[in-house]
């Protein structure tokens, strides 16, 4: 998987290899990309989430994967995932793109309640450690429309938990 991913950002010309470390720069902040949709599995709250992002100090871009069509599409959406040291999505929602990430950035995978847990593992975690991201998951509640909200006051430990990542 690393060889494959690094084919990627040899292909797409991707330059940042590894994520900003907070405190080596005076003054960054960790850039964040919040995966947006717009049919199903959309995030209810996600000015919140960006909100509350932002409070704990992230640089927050919110963006819907593959926008622009095309084989360009593609190369702009994976330079924007480059630009980043964080990636969040639903499950499913674009979170394949996690193979452009700089080695150890952090990706977290928003997973539907409801005996998710193998698929979210096996198709996105695994995945994400073999070409050197570090996952983290956070449960959502399900609305029967297949859109999530998630709980703020449970998902801001998790956003703590990403910038204890990139201080390592």
């Amino acid at each position: 998987m690393v060889d494959f991913t690094r084919f990627l950002r040899h292909a797409y010309g991707l330059r940042r290899d590894k994520p900003m470390v907070l405190g080596e720069t005076s003054g960054k902040k960790p850039r964040m990309l919040i995966i947006s949709r717009r049919r199903t599995r959309k995030l209810l709250n996600l000015r919140q989430v960006a909100a509350m992002a932002r409070e704990l100090g992230f640089e927050v871009v919110v963006s819907e994967a593959g926008v622009g069509g095309g084989s360009g599409g593609v190369k702009r959406f994976a330079s924007a995932v480059n630009s980043c040291d964080v990636l969040v999505g639903v499950h499913g929602a674009g979170l394949t793109n996690q193979a452009f990430l700089p080695r150890g950035g952090v990706v977290v995978q928003i997973v539907p309640w409801g005996r998710m847990e193998w698929m979210a593992t096996n198709f996105y975690g695994a995945p994400a450690a073999a070409h050197g991201a570090q996952g983290l998951k956070a449960l959502a509640d399900i609305v029967m429309t297949q859109d999530f909200k998630l709980n703020l006051r449970r998902f801001r430990p998790k956003l703590l938990r990403v910038l204890d990542l990139l201080q390592d």
